[in-house]
């Protein structure tokens, strides 16, 4: 379910303000990588309790899916 929310996001189906809770490593970083598979930053968080946030958790999520899933869409 959450990666199906941060694909759309991602891809501009959803919301603008949802998009700000998911900054890419692209729009931080200049150079562009040849293994460049759109993985987000997380946030830092102080408490355990930040982890479970939406944009925390939704962003680890998204960036421990191989590749192929994240250019692929969901069903």
């Amino acid at each position: 379910m959450k990666a199906k929310m941060v694909f759309k996001v991602l891809n501009g189906m959803l919301p603008c303000y949802l998009s700000e809770k998911f900054p890419r490593f692209s729009t931080f970083h200049s150079r562009n990588a040849r293994n460049d598979c759109g993985d987000l930053i997380l946030t830092r968080v102080k408490h355990s309790y930040g982890q479970r946030l939406f944009a925390f958790s939704a962003a680890r999520l998204w960036n421990s899916l191989p590749n192929e899933k994240k250019r692929t869409a969901f069903p």
